[in-house]
Order: C-alpha cells, then structure tokens, then sequence
C-alpha cells in the first residue's frame, strides 16, 4: 500500500471488486488466493504442454527427415527435387581384372545394371553414381584402360524424357579380396548450361 491507499484486485470468478489484502470475495465468498494459484498453475502447465508439444513434433520431424534422406541430412536440401528414381539393380558378375583391362587396377570388379526413370523432362543431365558396401565402406569406381571412361556414370550430358526408363551398367572395384557386395548406391544428378554444371539431385538407393 501506498499513501493509505487500498489497492483493489477483481474476482476471478464474479468480477467483484475486492481489497488487495482480501483473501475471499465480498460478493461470492471464492477463495482469492488459492483460484490465483490455481490460475497460475494451470497457465503453466499450459505452456509445458505446448512446450513438450512443439518438441514432439520437431523430433518427429527429425526422424522423418533423417529416414527420407538415408541417414544422410545433407540430402535434406533435394527432398523435394523430382528428377530421376531408380527403378532396379541387378548384379551382372564378378571378374577377376589386371592393370591390362583397368587402367592401373588389379583385382575383382563387379558390373550392376541399372533401371532407371525420368520423373521429368530433363536436359542436359549427367547421372554418376557412388557404391558403398554394408559397413559403409566406399568401393572403389572403375574406369576403362587409360582411365579415359568413368564406368560408374549412367549418362552424359543426355536429354531425358519424363516417363521413360533407361537401363546403364555401371562397374566397381576392390582389391586384395575374391568378391565384395554392394549394399548403397549413392546417386548425383547434375545438369549442365552454357554457364556452369549444377547438381540437382543427390539421394541414396539401398540395395538391400
């Protein structure tokens, strides 16, 4: 209080005037300070539950994400692009090379063909493609005597249709061992202008 003053509060159940030191209503006999309390607790609760709400639905989002991109969150950025899907891989064989088929590479290559579609009409795209086997271990890419042709490319520089299905056959390597199974394909779509070659698309295709 100051100067005598009575400061007065509201009843939060009436709306009557009462002194700020009254601890029941005038009017309606409430309890002043335990409906005060009450209130304050329940806007608190309120706003946890809010809070626990927003932090659901961030981590849900998360997870979705994470899942879309497999395991990869940098994909997060093409999620929305709309360019190519892989339709199948299937295994061509394994072959035993030396240096004389593969420039300077000597061990076991294996070759994988590849179905893919267009999800749009696409021009000027080159489509390359990175394996990895189940631990995560990248395989080696491959290349034609001389290293003059990449053999881990789908096209170059090719006009796609949207609707349309193209098979390539890519090859990859690993050295010192009889055979190696590939269990991710990791996909780049770029597309080329006068300008610069931009990437487009990049997402995962698990074989397994």
């Amino acid at each position: 209080m100051m100067g005598g003053d009575i400061i007065s509060k509201y009843c939060p159940k009436c709306g009557a005037e009462n002194d700020d030191d009254g601890e029941f209503c005038v009017e309606c006999g409430s309890d002043l300070i335990n409906r005060q309390n009450n209130s304050k607790d329940s806007i608190s609760i309120n706003k946890k539950t809010i809070l626990i709400g927003v932090i659901i639905v961030i981590i849900i989002a998360i997870v979705g994400i994470f899942y879309l991109t497999g395991g990869n969150i940098e994909n997060a950025q093409y999620l929305g692009a709309n360019t190519i899907s892989i339709d199948s891989v299937s295994e061509l064989g394994t072959e035993q090379v030396s240096p004389t088929e593969h420039s300077n590479y000597s061990g076991v290559t294996k070759g994988y063909s590849v179905v893919y579609s267009a999800k749009t009409d696409l021009k000027n795209v080159s489509i390359e493609t990175q394996a990895y086997d189940k631990n995560g271990e990248h395989i080696d890419v491959m290349a034609n005597w001389m290293g003059l042709n990449p053999l881990n490319v789908f096209c170059y520089n090719d006009n796609l249709t949207a609707g349309s299905s193209y098979t390539a056959n890519v090859v990859f390597g690993s050295k010192n061992v009889t055979d190696f199974d590939v269990a991710k394909l990791e996909v780049y779509v770029y597309q080329s202008t006068p300008k610069e070659t931009k990437l487009i698309d990049k997402f995962d295709y698990n074989m397994n």
